[in-house]
């Protein structure tokens, strides 16, 4: 519930169980298939539309089509305004993303709030958020802003 889901190379959500729930998400430059049910058996590879459609889950959640800059190195993240066309490119200081196939949300600013999760009420830097907040970790997300996602921080 309540996250970004940025650039998972195999799966963003694997269920294996079926008493397991998931809304209120953004995927983000995900690969073909990044949603996978393993019950019944065999295994289904989803999109979001197949997702919410045949299993009634991630009904609030949305894929993006705007850039994120994940700078490894500094442990620095950046939004970045969507891509013109398709592709990636990678650089060894800095990661970067171009992304989605059936984009919904084209900038940050077209981020739709969504109820916020009882356990996720404070955000990545210890802000309250409301009973409606962006999905992820930041309570406020623009584009251009460099957030310092070092897990060492002083908070």
């Amino acid at each position: 519930m309540n996250n970004i889901f940025y650039d998972c190379e195999e799966s963003a959500i694997r269920f294996e169980d079926p008493n397991n729930e998931s809304d209120g998400n953004l995927f983000v430059s995900m690969p073909p298939g990044y949603l996978v049910i393993h019950y019944p058996m065999p295994p289904k590879y989803l999109n979001l539309t197949a997702w919410q459609r045949f299993f009634e889950m991630d009904l609030h959640s949305a894929d993006a089509c705007f850039d994120i800059c994940v700078d490894e190195e500094k442990y620095e993240l950046t939004f970045l305004p969507s891509a013109p066309e398709p592709g990636f490119e990678r650089t060894h200081q800095a990661k970067k993303i171009r992304l989605s196939l059936n984009p919904a949300v084209g900038t940050v600013q077209e981020i739709v709030p969504v109820s916020t999760e009882e356990l996720a009420r404070c955000d990545y830097f210890g802000n309250l958020r409301s009973e409606m907040s962006l999905p992820g970790p930041f309570a406020s997300m623009k584009e251009g802003v460099v957030i310092n996602i070092d897990p060492r921080r002083k908070v």
